[in-house]
């Protein structure tokens, strides 16, 4: 999902607070990520969670737009 938003490690790391080799490490599954990593994810790249949890890799990305999550 990164890439298909043209943005770099580096840019996603710097959107939600962290370095590049954490994001490195998160995407190549040597960590975990907390769910709470998660949301602030897909809130950077602008997509429904549901979308980095999905269990196929056959999304449709052309039609993803952000979810509405109520405001707090």
């Amino acid at each position: 999902m990164r890439r298909h938003r043209k943005l770099t490690q580096e840019q996603l790391a710097h959107a939600v607070g962290l370095e590049r080799r954490t994001v490195h490490r998160h995407e190549t599954g040597q960590r975990d990520t907390p769910l709470s990593l998660l949301i602030a994810i897909a809130d950077a790249l602008d997509v429904p969670l549901a979308v980095l949890v999905a269990d196929t890799l056959e999304l449709d990305l052309r039609n993803v737009h952000r979810d509405h999550r109520p405001t707090r």
